[in-house]
This record gives structure tokens, C-alpha cells and sequence, in this order.
């Protein structure tokens, strides 16, 4: 072998260690931690659960565990599950989400968490979502303060 492919050799490795090194440093620095402040979320994620999170992870789907400033205080971050997506209509009737006539499957919901609550139809606003907690008896969420601009929200949950 030349000394010239030796060296060529040598260069592509290198170039090949530094590409996976950035690649690596790159996506350890877009997951972060956060840690579960309230009920609201149980039993899927207890007060003082640590998650892990992505920071503006679109596209954004029905059941994804977002955090998000609060609409009535954005200097305070709520951690809630998607229910309602833009352009949708919801109802919740005797607890049971509803969406466009159709009741959606939660089985994240424990179900001595679920709520016997009505709400009457209500239309998602485009670039807005509907928020719930899982622990329905014990959350504040959309049902009591509307949807949450897109905007607003700033991280998906994508473990623990």
C-alpha cells in the first residue's frame, strides 16, 4: 500500500470519527430532563417523575405527553397529554372524550382517574390543541381554561 493511500485511509477514519462525534454531541444536546411537578398526569407519570423531553418535536399527534407555558401564567410550564387537535371538535359526555362524534380510546386513563364531567361541544381553533391530564378528578387543564396555542408548547415528553 502507498503512503498516499495510507494517508487517505487515515483521513476518511478521522473524518468518520469527527462526523459521529458531532452527530452524537448534536443529539445528546436536544434531550433534556424535566421533572413531573402535581398529580395530574397519574398514574403514567407521578409527582416527581423525571422524564425525558424534546425540545419543539413536531409533528405534534393525539396522546403525545407535551410540556407547555400556561395559558393563564407563562412564566409556569404544565405537562399535559394532547386530546383535541386543531380544526377537531370535542365533547366529553358522563368523562368520555369525544371527538367529532367518535369516543376516543384512553387507556392511559386509570379508571379510577376518570371523571364523570360534561362538556359541551367545543371546536379546537386552528394552530391551538386541547389539553387533558390523565388523572381527570385532579388536573386543570382545557376543560377549565380552552387550548393551548401551538406556540405555547415547547417540549414532548419521549420517556422516562
Amino acid at each position: 500500500m502507498t503512503s498516499m493511500n495510507v494517508f487517505r485511509r487515515s483521513t476518511s477514519r478521522l473524518a468518520a470519527c469527527v462526523s459521529l462525534a458531532l452527530l452524537t454531541t448534536v443529539a445528546a444536546g436536544c434531550s433534556r430532563y424535566h421533572t413531573v411537578a402535581g398529580h395530574s398526569m397519574e398514574p403514567a407519570f407521578p409527582d416527581g417523575t423525571r422524564v425525558r423531553i424534546a425540545l419543539d418535536a413536531r409533528p405534534l399527534r393525539r396522546g403525545d405527553v407535551v410540556l407547555f407555558y400556561w395559558p393563564k401564567d407563562q412564566t409556569k410550564t404544565f405537562i399535559q397529554r394532547i386530546v383535541g387537535l386543531p380544526g377537531e371538535t370535542l365533547t366529553v359526555i358522563m368523562g368520555r372524550v369525544v371527538i367529532d362524534g367518535r369516543p376516543i380510546d384512553e387507556p392511559y386513563v386509570a379508571f379510577e382517574n376518570r371523571s364523570m364531567d360534561m362538556l359541551p361541544a367545543t371546536k379546537v381553533p386552528a394552530g391551538q390543541y386541547f389539553m387533558m391530564g390523565d388523572n381527570r378528578q385532579n388536573a386543570s387543564d382545557s376543560r377549565a381554561w380552552g387550548p393551548v396555542p401551538d406556540a405555547s408548547i415547547w417540549a414532548t415528553v419521549v420517556g422516562k
